[in-house]
């Protein structure tokens, strides 16, 4: 109840009185149209914050993506199997593939084959498990479209043991054949449809060279030869996968 202050005839008359029904709708009107106020400016803070949010989660979806060949590759070159007498075996390139030092796994001299050695195996069944691991994990898995293994020689012609010349072509997809072979015996779950899959092999010859022979002399070339000789493993990404995780992100951006 209020008291409403009235003035007749230079005196001051007090009357009681209930606040009327406009009185009342007119203060919940106003009442109302402060909490929605309040409501739309804390929604539009929230929805800013969730926006960005989500623009920050996007973009790290997508920086992750174009580590993914970086990631995989060091988990790839970095274990103790894959030094031997202080020789990086399995080494990380600057292009994030992961290569095998040829001489090590394989014969080297006079006449070349694609035998592997007995004491290369340990690191080629170590690499074997830590690409089923690979497979499986749903971080990468996604991403992955093939798995090359490529073969490469030096620019040397390659004798078979019969004693005939044979183009290094042959030397070199037979090599990059040899190690996925091996790679399935030692870890049977990478023959498998599911992981098989994901291998191919090729060999370059003496076309893609680590290191070029132009300008060296004969100590630089024999060493230049010795790092050409090599397997490498070549991680190739799912173009539309890449492709989706980017325009996701444009459009959250806008």
């Amino acid at each position: 109840m209020k008291i409403r202050r009235s003035f007749m005839r230079g005196q001051e008359v007090q009357i009681d009185y209930w606040p009327s029904f406009t009185d009342l709708m007119t203060g919940i009107v106003f009442l109302f149209i402060l909490l929605i106020s309040v409501y739309f400016v804390q929604g539009v803070r929230n929805s800013r914050i969730q926006e960005q949010l989500v623009k920050e989660i996007k973009k790290e979806q997508v920086i992750e993506v174009f580590e993914t060949k970086a990631l995989i590759a060091e988990e790839l070159s970095l274990f103790p199997a894959g030094v031997k007498e202080g020789t990086q075996i399995v080494k990380r390139n600057t292009d994030n593939t992961i290569s095998i030092i040829g001489d090590i796994v394989f014969p080297s001299g006079e006449f070349r084959s694609s035998a592997i050695r007995p004491e290369a195996q340990v690191a080629l069944t170590e690499l074997a498990n830590r690409f089923e691991k690979i497979l499986q994990n749903p971080k990468y898995a996604p991403y992955i479209h093939m798995i090359l293994i490529e073969g490469h020689t030096d620019d040397v012609p390659h004798k078979s043991s019969d004693g005939l010349q044979n183009h290094n072509w042959n030397l070199a997809s037979d090599r990059a054949l040899s190690i996925a072979h091996y790679m399935f015996k030692a870890n049977p779950a990478l023959a498998q449809d599911e992981y098989a899959k994901y291998f191919a092999v090729g060999g370059y010859a003496q076309y893609r060279p680590a290191v070029e022979y132009k300008d060296l002399d004969e100590v630089e070339i024999k060493k230049a030869r010795e790092q050409n000789r090599r397997i490498s493993f070549q991680i190739i990404l799912k173009e539309e996968a890449l492709k989706t995780q980017i325009m996701e992100y444009i459009q959250i951006t806008k």
